[in-house]
């Protein structure tokens, strides 16, 4: 039952047109952990029943309840420039 783990070095060949190995690079090794069977407990576990999609329902419509302004809000005044005091 299930896999075993295994270790994998993953290379880079370069072959030249006639096939010959040119130069081989070792990228990364890759480690794939082992893994244990999937054990169904029961029968409706083992084979999901479809459930059907339910349909959207429509959503009602709220009202505002505060009027937006019918000016823009003033303007933030910048804040003024202050020079330090040379002693």
């Amino acid at each position: 039952g299930g896999r075993d783990g295994k270790v994998v070095d993953v290379y880079l060949v370069k072959v030249d047109k006639d096939g010959n190995e040119t130069r081989v690079k070792k990228l990364y090794t890759d480690t794939y952990p082992a893994t244990s069977d999937v054990i169904a407990y029961n029968e409706k576990d083992a084979k999901p029943t479809p459930t059907p999609t339910p349909s959207p329902t429509p959503e009602s419509t709220v009202a505002p309840t505060e009027a937006p302004p019918t000016e823009p809000p003033a303007s933030t005044p910048a804040p003024e420039a202050t020079v330090a005091a040379e002693s």
